[in-house]
């Protein structure tokens, strides 16, 4: 799925430095509510930054450019859930939505809107 593309893709764009010395590049990265690794998307990042915590408090140097870090993944992003009228009426509603194969659009599981 797009989750593990991302890792090289974050990768990649850790390489580049933006502004000088400070600041890396960034990149936007958007997944349609209904894609089947929506949940894994919406995590990646969130679960890479408790890993980050927890090794900066067991002593690692976590720091931007620390020898450390580059073992967090999916920093380099500003990923984004791409949400429809639909999806949102969904979750107002409490009803199921249902995750979509994108080349053929069959229903692969259906959830809680709000769960999402």
């Amino acid at each position: 799925g797009p989750v593990s593309f991302m890792r090289g893709a974050d990768a990649s764009a850790g390489t580049i430095k933006s502004g000088g010395k400070t600041r890396r590049a960034a990149k936007m990265v958007i997944l349609d509510v209904d894609h089947p690794d929506v949940r894994d998307f919406i995590w990646c990042k969130a679960t890479e930054e408790k890993k980050a915590r927890a090794l900066r408090d067991s002593g690692f140097d976590m720091d931007l450019d620390g020898r450390d870090s580059y073992s967090i993944q999916y920093q380099n992003a500003n990923n984004s859930v791409r949400v429809t009228d639909e999806f949102m009426q969904a979750v107002l509603e409490d009803r199921d939505w249902k995750l979509k194969a994108v080349t053929t659009g069959e229903i692969l599981e259906t959830t809680r809107a709000r769960d999402l």
